[in-house]
């Protein structure tokens, strides 16, 4: 099974693992991402920062991995510790995506 992020219709992210995590309740082959809220995003902060670029006149997006990290931990249905015990890099790499589509295509006012 290969792992996908996809947005619900109500907001939140569905990430399909790439193999199941054993939680408490059982095995889940899913995480779904809460919508973050106006407390997580001034607790949290931007998942994206801007870095100069090779040779210093380009201002260029990058991953604040830190960040990422802590919305994953703050809005996943899955316990971190289980994610992190046996969750796979495309997990983590998918989980990154899917915190980042919550923050894709925004512009004040929206």
């Amino acid at each position: 099974m290969s792992g996908r992020v996809e947005r619900l219709d109500d907001g939140r992210v569905r990430v399909t693992l790439d193999k199941p995590v054993q939680t408490a309740d059982g095995a889940r082959d899913a995480v779904i991402l809460k919508v973050p809220t106006y407390g997580d995003f001034m607790d949290l902060g931007d998942p994206t920062t801007l870095v100069f670029g090779s040779g210093g006149n380009a201002l260029v997006p990058s991953d604040d991995m830190v960040t990422i990290k802590a919305y994953v931990e703050r809005l996943s249905d899955v316990s971190p510790e289980a994610l992190r015990a046996q969750g796979s890099l495309p997990d983590a790499r998918n989980m990154v995506a899917g915190v980042k589509m919550f923050f894709r295509d925004i512009t004040p006012g929206n």
